[in-house]
């Protein structure tokens, strides 16, 4: 705000002009228009929704918008309660107040209150019409002596003690539970109309609607109510006329000023460097006197002495407190130029010290003079960024270079033509009229006209009322567009804007042809071999237009453009308002109907062509006229809707920004969750052999009987598979012969007791001691037999089992594999995606304004103009596009200058810069641009670039982010420089002159935008 004037100086009926929507007062018209301009700007930005791009009066306009939404939103039962909850309460940030606002206030309803109500699942609206706490809290209530009402009041009482902050959340809680209040509610409908009886319901049933209650809409509803000193503990104050209308009190009570008179001590002891006393715990120890002569001190080198000044201070020195380390970054200028190096080798010792690295010199080769570079880079860059509404392919930086410089007739400049008609088809079209029209004035009797005003006579002449004709089309060559520039500059405030400059120019342009020194009397060839010696080329004379645009033809005829129906419909709805504005008898400004008449008589005595003079013109003219052209266009309305379109598309790239990061977090913890699954694998697996299986000590080889499940030796095992591992024990040779001969006198004996008969089976045998005999044989050797199945079972189980956990072992570890290979290519996607993202953000985010990449220490500024706005990074087939192909360096402004040279002083500066930059050759002038191009160069910046310094860090991760961009482009510019010319139709080669320069890339530009 503009401090008001003194007005006790000023006389009572002094006029002041006063600025109503900030009631600022001011004593000049200047100051007031300065003010009015300044605020009608669109810079500000509503701080409560975040839009952007608003002027003044409208961001007020938004914030207001937005306050009343909140206001009536928010349900007017918690205004007072709330507002009460947090007056004079001493927290440190509002986010935390409102945090502790919220925790208490969600589950506590009140009287009148609109919620919502779960009945069997479904949610039904409904009001609140009282309120039943429990009753502790009844208890409360003082007894009226004489009350006759049989319903007790209790509307004071309700969550009371709850909405306290002074007292802890679980001490609230248990003082005055929030699930024992009983709530009587009726139902409504979507009218807020009563239907159905009263209920009682528990608070669990109830819930308030997110649009009226949240931690969003409650943070900004406290903002607008509240405020605070800025002092260290200072308690939130509700405004006071808030506080009067809620009935809040505004005097802080005793105990609450003692409570924040405690907190503030509190954090102010926090801050206080307290030195402890002598003897106290910490105090530093006390030095011990020498032995020997009382009195006497050491000396230097141990030696004692007892000169008096070495006696020990009566006033102890206060204890050295260790300086606090530093946390970069810090201001760029408060660093240590050697802080740049490694500090292990700066406290080496007996070392010497490394060098500073250098910084690269910059090529200050610019494509035009250095004087005119930043209104030529402006230009360009307009020309790119708003490419798409003016409906112009982009170029580059060179291409435009190179039109501009283009002095002949033939080879034509396609260029140049599709620029000038591009921005003036606009202009015609635009009815805004940023700088309004302008024209001569008009002819009276006896005055003689001066001599501007009969150039600009000449001018409308022969511009033949350029903005009510149709427009230059692509297919014909954009012919004619020298008239409609020269129209343009004439009725479209040029006289008023290019006062002095635009005498000279159309002094160039409609000087005869005749008056051309003899070397500018070159010959022309006009495309048939016919050659002129007059100066006047064959378009001049008006014998074969069509010569000068044959190469843009015969490509609109080889390409044969396609106009889609939108196109026609917007090439229809400008012919229409042609049409209206040819029925329309309005003229421009300064020229009536008889001067209009003059000026056609006029202009078919206008000698010389503008066309050929144009060429001849000198570069600070030609840009010039550009520069006035698109300050024209840039008014437009088409501009401003692509400038609106760009911040819509900014908004949802900074969503879809968010929303990456948020993915990329989430697959960083998953890829960390996954790495460490390994690691608890390997722990489990001690013992096992190599390929995860158990190895043959695990074997057991003497299983009891009791292991194989039976006793009586018929246990049913699977015979083992010919590729199963076998133990050291299936290889044994003794036991095997045996075994086979006691098998075979078994089954003789089993044959023998099969063919006797029942009868001799009951005669009692003569042998019975030889059949007790081979019966304990026999029981000897099942149980043998029974052993070593058991044992045969017990080691196929062990082996299954093992081959069955080799086999889940190799499902995980595909699985795990599968999973990694999953999560990899998540990955990627993510940073392909996030790395499109910044590219698209990035490209909407310099349309309304260029940002530099950053700044170094001595406020140098590093620009990379490529892929904003309609100019892209990576073309068709993933190639590589450029504008500038190089790393711009602008020296620092005048007044980033004089700030860095307050401190220190310019000459004392200058030194600095010499000392710190090591080539005085790298040192750049004041706005004086350099540019780097090649990859060392870049790579020895980004090596002189001190990471500890708040500017030179952004700008070394901005570098190491569009690096590879950076060199791509510049890489591609250098093949593209280094190709030789080669026209588009060969046949017509055979014209070019010889010695023409080996890159003449602009002259086979193709808009490939053209809409007409």
């Amino acid at each position: 705000m503009t401090p008001l004037p003194d007005l006790s100086v000023l006389a009572e009926d002094q006029e002041v002009f006063f600025l109503k929507a900030t009631g600022e007062i001011f004593l000049d018209y200047d100051s007031y228009a300065n003010r009015l301009s300044y605020l009608l700007c669109r810079i500000f930005q509503c701080e409560a929704s975040g839009k952007g791009s608003l002027d003044y009066f409208a961001a007020l306009e938004s914030e207001k918008a937005e306050s009343r939404v909140v206001r009536e939103r928010f349900p007017d039962e918690l205004k007072g309660r709330v507002l009460l909850s947090v007056q004079y309460m001493v927290v440190g940030r509002l986010d935390g107040l409102v945090d502790l606002v919220f925790e208490r206030f969600k589950d506590r309803y009140f009287g009148g209150e609109k919620v919502f109500v779960d009945l069997g699942g479904d949610k039904y609206f409904a009001r609140i019409s009282r309120v039943f706490p429990p009753a502790s809290i009844r208890a409360l209530l003082p007894q009226q002596p004489g009350s006759s009402s049989s319903v007790e009041d209790y509307s004071s009482l309700v969550h009371k003690l709850g909405i306290d902050l002074n007292i802890t959340y679980e001490e609230a809680n248990k003082n005055d539970d929030p699930n024992e209040y009983l709530y009587t509610v009726q139902l409504m409908d979507e009218e807020h109309k009563f239907e159905g009886s009263f209920m009682e319901v528990k608070g669990e049933k109830l819930s308030r609607d997110r649009l009226a209650f949240s931690k969003s809409i409650l943070k900004r509803y406290i903002k607008e109510c509240v405020q605070r000193d800025p002092l260290i503990a200072s308690p939130w104050i509700v405004k006071p006329a808030i506080a009067n209308a809620f009935g809040i009190p505004q005097k802080v009570s005793e105990e609450n000023e003692e409570r924040n008179r405690l907190i503030r001590e509190e954090k102010l002891g926090k801050r206080r460097k307290n030195v402890p006393e002598e003897g106290a715990p910490g105090a530093p120890p006390k030095k011990r006197k020498v032995a020997g002569t009382p009195g006497l001190t050491p000396g230097p080198g141990g030696i004692k002495s007892d000169d008096p000044s070495r006696l020990s201070s009566p006033h102890p020195r206060p204890p050295t407190v260790p300086a606090k380390p530093i946390k970069y970054p810090i201001e760029d200028l408060d660093l240590d130029p050697m802080s740049i190096h490694d500090g292990r080798i700066l406290r080496r010792v007996n070392t010497e010290l490394p060098p500073l690295p250098p910084k690269p010199v910059p090529s200050r080769e610019l494509p035009v003079p250095k004087d005119l570079f930043d209104g030529f880079l402006a230009t360009w860059n307009f020309l790119n960024v708003f490419s798409k509404p003016l409906a112009l392919t982009t170029f580059s930086l060179d291409d435009l270079a190179g039109a501009l410089y283009h002095n002949t007739l033939q080879p034509r400049s396609r260029l140049l033509s599709e620029i000038h008609a591009c921005l003036t088809n606009i202009i015609a079209t635009d009815t805004s009229r940023v700088l309004g029209s302008t024209g001569p004035k008009p002819i009276e009797e006896g005055v003689e006209q001066d001599e501007f005003d009969k150039l600009l006579r000449r001018g409308l002449a022969y511009s033949k009322r350029w903005d009510r004709t149709a427009k230059l089309k692509y297919a014909d060559g954009r012919d004619g567009w020298e008239r409609h520039m020269i129209g343009a500059l004439c009725q479209r405030g040029g006289p008023v804007a290019m006062e002095k400059s635009l005498e000279r120019i159309l002094k160039h342009l409609f000087s005869a042809a005749g008056a051309r020194t003899e070397e500018e009397k070159t010959v022309v060839e006009n495309g048939n071999g016919v050659k002129e010696e007059d100066g006047k080329t064959a378009s001049a004379k008006g014998s074969s237009p069509e010569l000068r645009n044959d190469d843009v033809k015969e490509e609109a005829n080889e390409e044969k453009i396609e106009v889609d129906e939108e196109e026609k419909d917007e090439i229809k709805e400008d012919e229409e308002e042609i049409d209206e504005l040819e029925l329309d008898g309005d003229l421009p400004e300064g020229v009536d109907v008889a001067m209009s008449e003059d000026l056609e008589a006029e202009a078919e005595g206008i000698e010389g062509d503008p066309a050929e003079q144009y060429l001849s013109l000198p570069l600070e003219d030609k840009l010039e006229i550009l520069n006035y052209l698109v300050t024209l266009a840039s008014g437009s309305k088409v501009v401003r809707a692509y400038i609106d379109d760009s911040e819509t598309q900014l908004t949802e790239f900074r969503k879809q920004r968010a929303e990456v990061n948020k993915e990329r977090k989430a697959l960083i913890e998953q890829k960390a969750i996954m790495e460490g699954k390994p690691v608890a694998a390997a722990k489990t697996e001690v013992g096992t052999t190599g390929e995860g299986t158990p190895g043959p000590t695990s074997v057991p080889l003497q299983p009891s009987l009791s292991a194989t499940g039976s006793s009586n030796g018929h246990v049913a095992a699977p015979p083992p598979p010919p590729s199963a591992p076998t133990s050291e024990a299936d290889h044994a040779p003794e036991p095997a012969a045996p075994a086979a001969e006691e098998e075979d006198e078994l089954d003789e004996e089993d044959q023998l007791a099969d063919d006797s008969d029942d009868a001799a089976s009951t005669v009692p045998s003569e042998s019975g001691g030889a059949t007790g005999i081979l019966s304990a044989r026999r029981m000897a050797l099942e149980e043998k037999r029974l052993e070593r199945i058991a044992l045969e079972a017990s080691r196929k189980e062990e082996l299954n089992r093992a081959r069955e956990e080799a086999r889940i072992k190799s499902i995980g570890r595909k699985e795990e594999n599968k999973a990694k290979n999953e999560l990899e290519e998540a990955m990627a996607k993510n940073a392909k995606k996030d790395d499109f993202v910044e590219r698209e953000f990035r490209r909407f985010q310099g349309v309304t304004r260029v940002r530099p990449l950053g700044k170094d220490r001595f406020f140098n500024r590093y620009w990379w103009f490529d892929g904003i706005g309609g100019m892209n990074l990576i073309g068709v087939g993933n190639g590589i596009l450029y504008g500038t192909g190089r790393l711009f360096i602008q020296g620092p402004t005048q007044e980033d200058w004089n700030l860095i040279c307050g401190k220190e002083g310019e000459k004392e500066m200058l030194e600095r810069r010499k000392r710190e930059e090591v080539d005085e050759s790298a040192i750049l002038g004041v706005n004086e641009w350099a540019y780097y191009e090649e990859d060392d160069e870049i790579e020895a910046l980004q090596g002189w670039l001190n990471g500890k310094g708040t500017r030179e860090l952004a700008l070394k991760n901005a570098l190491a982010k569009w690096r590879s961009y950076i060199l791509a482009g510049s890489r591609r510019r250098q093949q593209d420089m280094s190709k030789p010319y080669k026209p588009i139709d060969a046949r017509r080669s055979s014209r070019r002159n010889g010695d023409e320069p080996k890159h003449r890339g602009y002259l086979s530009y193709t808009n490939k935008l053209a809409k007409i």
